[in-house]
């Protein structure tokens, strides 16, 4: 079993970045929520929250569900396009 919450709190640490004042799109009490995370299960609620440095979001690979992370601001050398 796992939740969001968990997968969540490891991908911050990883990017050392802060949860505090990171806004989401379901209620904390949701990335609480225990689940089965093995493969080809696809459980937990589907989520996206931000930090000022990072979004984040709920996957699954390969049937695993886990937390991505991306960075808010593309870097200075990073070449923009107009839509």
């Amino acid at each position: 079993m796992a939740n969001w919450m968990e997968m969540l709190e490891a991908e911050v640490l990883k990017n050392k970045d802060n949860i505090n004042n990171m806004v989401c799109t379901i209620h904390p009490e949701d990335l609480r929520k225990e689940f089965e995370d093995g493969f080809g299960l696809g459980n937990g609620k589907p989520f996206t929250a931000w930090s000022e440095r990072f979004v984040y979001s709920s996957d699954h690979y390969d049937g695993a569900a886990c937390v991505v992370s991306a960075k808010c601001r593309p870097c200075c050398r990073t070449v923009l396009f107009k839509i």
